[in-house]
């Protein structure tokens, strides 16, 4: 799955996929993708994702993947 501009909304999407998914379900937040310059991955778990995106500084821009696909 693939969310767009969703990083503000962390709280509530992890809330909502934790009923559903293990804790070590990955999920990585590609900020600023296509700007060689700038672009940063961050690769998480559905357990540790709020925390992790809490130390980034960008808040908006960015994309969330969450699946299997993120290994």
């Amino acid at each position: 799955m693939v969310f767009y501009m969703s990083v503000r909304n962390m709280k509530e999407l992890a809330a909502r996929f934790r009923p559903y998914y293990p804790p070590d379900l990955p999920i990585a937040v590609v900020y600023y993708a296509g700007y060689a310059d700038k672009q940063r991955v961050l690769r998480s778990t559905l357990a540790t994702i709020e925390k992790d995106i809490s130390a980034m500084d960008e808040k908006w821009l960015a994309l969330v993947v969450i699946g299997e696909c993120v290994r």
